[in-house]
Formats: structure tokens, sequence, C-alpha cells
């Protein structure tokens, strides 16, 4: 499991509370490779199976980085109805 650290920064037309982003810049995207790959958020689109895809759905963000079109990681935001990629440090 990663460790996902929030930070605070102003930003009125994000779709988190009071501009406070989820910062995922330190997860590797890809584990099965070599170095520190990026993720990629896909919005609501299903997990296909390539490393380092993000979702929200369903007031879950989840990541595959893996490649296995299984989430990894699962971070609940109960009082989010949805997220941009701004929203994201990534």
């Amino acid at each position: 499991m990663a460790f996902i650290s929030i930070i605070n920064a102003y930003a009125p037309e994000s779709a988190l509370v009071f501009g406070v982003f989820l910062d995922l810049s330190d997860i590797d995207g890809n584990t099965g490779s070599r170095g520190d790959q990026d993720l990629e958020f896909v919005g609501i689109r299903k997990i296909s199976g390539t490393a380092g895809e993000v979702r929200f759905s369903k007031k879950v963000l989840q990541g595959d980085t893996g490649g296995d079109g299984h989430a990894e990681f699962r971070i609940v935001l109960t009082d989010v109805g949805f997220i941009r990629a701004g929203d994201l440090l990534i």
C-alpha cells in the first residue's frame, strides 16, 4: 500500500474541499519496470491493464501500478463527487 500525502493549495475550481489536492507523485506508475514511471488519470474509465492508470468512480480513487488490470491502491473519498486530472498531483 502506498502512502498518500495531502498538501494544501488554493484552487477554488477544485473538486476537493477548499483546494486540497491528492499528491500521488511518489507512487511509481509501473512497479514491474526499473525507475519511477508516471501515473495517468483516466477519469471514470475502467482500468484496462496498462500500468500507471488511476481512475475515480463511486467515491473511490484507485490505481493499477502492476499492469494486471487490478488496483494496487484504493483511496475512499467519502465527500467527493468527482475528480478532474487537475485535482491530482501525479
